[in-house]
């Protein structure tokens, strides 16, 4: 297995996708239509939005988060 991770900067979007792979790192495909044999990709985590902070608004979002997740 591995995995890629992909960003779009502009939109502020990552996605990760999940490859098959054999021992000298090459990705499998499965030529039959096995739906319960994995080979060739998938996503992972599609389109996942995220959010630049600059240091000087880290103190502010951990502490807002900190306070989320005690709830």
């Amino acid at each position: 297995m591995d995995f890629t991770a992909f960003i779009e900067p502009t939109r502020f979007e990552l996605s990760i996708r999940m490859f098959s792979m054999d021992k000298e790192a090459n990705e499998v495909f499965c030529e039959a239509d096995d739906e319960t044999v994995f080979a060739g990709s998938i996503e992972v985590f599609p389109e996942i939005e995220y959010y630049q902070l600059k240091d000087s608004q880290l103190d502010f979002f951990f502490s807002i988060f900190t306070n989320r997740t005690k709830i």
